[in-house]
């Protein structure tokens, strides 16, 4: 007759954390800025806890989500290791621009990373808590001019006669996030989703479009 292996030791009880959120950026600026402010308007409390961080800045959206899923699988193995729970979830926020997407939707996926992407760029989630984002704001450099005319957008520093409009106007957008919200729904059609998920490299066919509503509903814990 076998007999079966005692455990040895104490036996290891789950360790319940707050739930934790990544959200990785390739925007070294306007998305991290964006976030910070996202968390004070939630106004965040001690259940949960989310980090931001600008990964793999201003680089293709497959080197970020690769380098998310590489924090995402050590984190993993460290909760499990140590028996507490892992992030609730994972996002790489990135822009369409002009960018391949194909490998980094589906290297995403593999991954348990959710992709977030803004068509053709963050700036449409920013116009969206003014007014619904036009499809007219296609492509980046039409998209970016508009979120200035809208007020949005600020100077974040001079450099060579030019300056960046990368700082969000932090006055302008608040207390503006639910009509950010069932503006972006506006606009990101059901016609616009399926090619964002099926055709994601053809960005003309879907633009203007953005996922950042996904988030902010996750962390606000509800459907707006």
């Amino acid at each position: 007759m076998s007999r079966s292996k005692l455990p040895s030791g104490r036996p290891r009880t789950k360790r319940i954390r707050r739930k934790r959120y990544l959200i990785a950026c390739n925007g070294k600026v306007t998305e991290p800025q964006y976030f910070r402010f996202l968390l004070s308007e939630l106004g965040r409390n001690a259940s949960s806890t989310t980090t931001i961080a600008d990964r793999a800045a201003g680089k293709d959206p497959l080197i970020l989500v690769k380098d998310t899923a590489q924090i995402k699988k050590l984190e993993d193995k460290e909760a499990k290791k140590e028996g507490y729970d892992s992030f609730e979830t994972v996002w790489a926020v990135t822009d369409a621009d002009e960018f391949c997407l194909g490998e980094a939707q589906k290297t995403a996926r593999k991954e348990g990373v959710s992709l977030i992407l803004s068509n053709p760029c963050f700036e449409v989630w920013l116009i969206d808590h003014i007014r619904v984002c036009p499809d007219s704001c296609f492509p980046t450099k039409e998209c970016q001019g508009y979120a200035v005319k809208q007020g949005v957008v600020s100077s974040t520093a001079s450099g060579r006669g030019k300056k960046r409009m990368k700082a969000i106007c932090e006055d302008a957008l608040r207390g503006r996030v639910n009509a950010a919200i069932k503006n972006a729904k506006k606009h990101n059609t059901d016609e616009k989703g399926l090619r964002r998920k099926t055709a994601v490299d053809n960005t003309a066919s879907y633009a203007v479009w953005t996922d950042v509503a996904d988030v902010v509903e996750a962390l606000a814990g509800r459907r707006i």
